[in-house]
C-alpha cells in the first residue's frame, strides 16, 4: 500500500450575485433568496440606492452590510448602486473599499 497522506480541510466561501433593479421594492424578495441559499456573500447591483435610503432600511438579518456605492450622477437615484454583504459569522475578516479614486 502506498504512504498515507494527511488531507487537509478545505473552507470554501458560497456567493449569491443579484441584479435587482431597485432594492426597496424587492427587498422582502431579496431575504427569501439569502434564506434559501445561505451565501457566506452576496452582491447586489443596480441597488439604486441613494443618500435619502440609510444603511437600517436595507439591512438583511444575520449579514453585515459591508459595501456600499450610490450612484450619484443619475437622475432621481435611479440606476446604478452596489451593495456587499457578509455572514455575520465570517465576523469582522472581509475589507472592501468602494472609492474610485
Amino acid at each position: 500500500m502506498g504512504e498515507a497522506k494527511d488531507c487537509k480541510k478545505v473552507n470554501k466561501l458560497s456567493l449569491l450575485y443579484i441584479n435587482a433593479r431597485s432594492i426597496l421594492n424587492k427587498l422582502e424578495n431579496i431575504e427569501a433568496l439569502v434564506f434559501e441559499k445561505e451565501p457566506d456573500i452576496f452582491a447586489i447591483c443596480e441597488s439604486w440606492t441613494h443618500s435619502g435610503v440609510s444603511d437600517s432600511e436595507i439591512m438583511i438579518s444575520n449579514y453585515n452590510l459591508i459595501a456600499r456605492a450610490d450612484r450619484t450622477d443619475t437622475n432621481n437615484g435611479r440606476g446604478g448602486g452596489l451593495l456587499i454583504y457578509s455572514k455575520k459569522t465570517l465576523g469582522d475578516v472581509i475589507e472592501i473599499n468602494c472609492d474610485s479614486s
